[in-house]
């Protein structure tokens, strides 16, 4: 087990350091004329000193990168699930900052390099606002809410099929109920979404804005029907175990990615067709950029857009934080990666240090109760129902159907080759493990001191004999 979580944080590592380094090497592209966003022609790009200057920040930036994928290697050591995470939260965080400071630094040569030698961007010195569009008219534009019965269907068909299931029953109906309200947010967010001035015409640009909303709510309607139907082709899989499921589900999903490549190439191409005779607006937006400890950050009063393109093409979006809807959006996925990293100290953390304390598992005989107890779980077991008790080092092999496990304890419903579906409340790194078999069932408990754990079994044992010993006088 601890290797295996071992394994799991290697692999976020792996995960965060990827998308960190993409994003940081990103910067330094001049397909799109703005190197670490530092507004310049493609001809001033090619530039040898321009040049230079971005690989010596490819250079050092591979450098740190290339130090934190060998700090990622600790990750591998048993050394509890605690020192883990904090490792990797230091990583990651390492992974945001450091980075960020050597683009800041680059970006500032960069400027300085701009301005010695005189470069300017003819028509980039002001942002201009089309004044006339209309959003109400623009969201018209949108596909219509009812084609969003479709995947809400599919979400209500997967929280009904769950309610009846014995083993992913809780877990995939507070997931159909997660995707729903993640759907909703999606309509919302397009709904709101600012009209954005392309050029001088302004019914070109009430049709691009509108070709933009088509675009948007026809690419989330497919995301969101193909999310709720790989979930339901998983709980399907789980129930029955035919792998026909899962097969439907992928192919479902790459149909889904064909269609969305489909869609946004066909947006490109009627933006291209609408602007190919028109001068489009542009500006220079050195001083609105800037890289600071959370890296890329964009703050510019003057333009109403929320998201804004950066150096990936428009494959990656920073918030204008000059917004009060950014700075909202900005709060809120600050307050859920919170939210995240107190969920994960709360199912990782929290139960390796009652570990390490001796306070994690609680068994006790109350009267004619045997009570398992825990800062993470309470069960009740009456001592009339348990029909056997057996004491047990190994428990064999067994999988989580539903509750929670990590490398220190594990609650809810369990099915074990040796037991079958059990009910299990116990702290894996302190056998022995007390089986009982009563009549609703087989529960498998224990106490974080083996000695009491024991001590509960012998208990339990005699009450047995003695009331056998009456049955049979």
């Amino acid at each position: 087990m601890d290797f295996i979580q071992c394994i799991i944080f290697l692999f976020l590592h792996l995960l965060i350091w990827g998308c960190f380094y993409w994003t940081y090497a990103q910067e330094a592209r001049t397909a799109y004329g703005h190197p670490l966003m530092v507004g310049l022609t493609k001809g001033q790009t090619e530039d040898p000193a321009v040049q230079k200057l971005l690989k010596d920040y490819r250079t050092r930036l591979k450098k740190w990168f290339f130090a934190f994928l060998l700090l990622g290697a600790l990750l591998l050591l048993p050394a509890g699930v605690l020192f883990l995470l904090v490792w990797l939260l230091l990583l990651s965080a390492a992974e945001l900052m450091f980075p960020s400071r050597i683009a800041a630094q680059a970006r500032k040569e960069l400027l300085r390099l701009k301005a010695e030698q005189g470069w300017k961007i003819p028509a980039r010195e002001t942002r201009k606002i089309d004044l006339k569009l209309d959003r109400r008219k623009s969201n018209r534009s949108r596909i219509p809410l009812y084609w969003y019965l479709i995947p809400t269907g599919f979400y209500a068909g997967i929280g009904l099929y769950a309610l009846g299931s014995r083993d992913t029953g809780t877990a995939f109906v507070l997931t159909a109920a997660l995707g729903f309200l993640i759907m909703a947010a999606g309509i919302a967010l397009i709904r709101w979404l600012p009209n954005k001035t392309w050029c001088a015409d302004t019914e070109v640009n009430q049709k691009l804005n509108g070709w933009k909303k088509y675009t948007a709510s026809l690419c989330w309607l497919e995301l969101s029907v193909t999310d709720a139907a790989v979930y339901l082709a998983v709980l399907l899989y789980l129930e029955q175990e035919q792998l026909l499921y899962l097969f439907l589900g992928l192919l479902f999903l790459a149909v889904c990615l064909l269609c969305l490549v489909l869609q946004l190439k066909l947006y490109q191409s009627a933006r291209r067709q609408l602007l190919a005779d028109k001068e489009v607006y542009a500006y220079d937006e050195d001083d609105y950029w800037s890289f600071g400890l959370r890296g890329l950050r964009y703050y510019n009063p003057y333009d109403p857009q929320v998201f804004k393109e950066n150096n990936s093409g428009g494959l990656n979006q920073t918030v204008n934080m000059a917004q009060t809807s950014g700075k909202w959006l900005a709060a809120g996925t600050v307050l859920f990666v919170v939210g995240i990293g107190l969920f994960v100290a709360w199912q990782f953390a929290y139960p390796a240090w009652l570990d390490g304390q001796g306070k994690l598992a609680d068994l006790t005989v109350q009267g004619e109760i045997l009570k398992a107890e825990s800062p993470l779980y309470e069960a009740e077991i009456p001592l009339e129902e348990i029909l056997t008790a057996e004491l047990v080092q190994e428990l064999g092999e067994g999988t989580r159907t539903n509750g929670a496990s990590t490398g220190h304890y594990g609650k809810g419903k369990f099915r074990y080759d040796r037991y079958g579906d059990v009910q299990v409340y116990a702290a894996w790194k302190h056998p022995p493990y007390l089986v009982l078999a009563t009549k609703d069932g087989t529960w498998i408990v224990n106490d974080d001191d083996p000695q009491k754990t024991r001590e509960i079994y012998e208990s339990i044992g005699k009450g047995k004999e003695r009331d056998s010993h009456d049955s049979g006088t």
